[in-house]
């Protein structure tokens, strides 16, 4: 079983995990750039990045993005972190598109 550890221990890989990245691994390329909105600690986009796709994480939530940005960190995984209100979402959104 796949899992990584954040602040507050092992994050399980469930099936729900599983079967959104079989989707993904299928259809992307690693030429795209992957947005996940409300992605909290970025449990699926952690895997993507970790494998070479351009990921950018999203959560109105600070603390979540924090933790993602450590644990990416902590394991060499590149990825773009952004956290925001809803209504700056949108330019965040473009800035991470660009």
């Amino acid at each position: 079983m796949w899992q990584i550890t954040g602040k507050y221990g092992p994050y399980a890989w469930s099936r729900t995990c599983q079967s959104i990245y079989i989707v993904l691994s299928r259809t992307l390329m690693l030429r795209d750039r992957i947005l996940e909105f409300g992605s909290s600690t970025g449990h699926i986009s952690f895997r993507i990045a970790k494998e070479g796709y351009n990921v950018n994480l999203l959560d109105v939530r600070a603390e979540p993005i924090n933790e993602a940005r450590q644990i990416f960190s902590k394991n060499k995984v590149n990825a773009r972190f952004f956290s925001s209100k809803l209504s700056e979402t949108w330019r965040k959104l473009r800035s991470a598109l660009e």
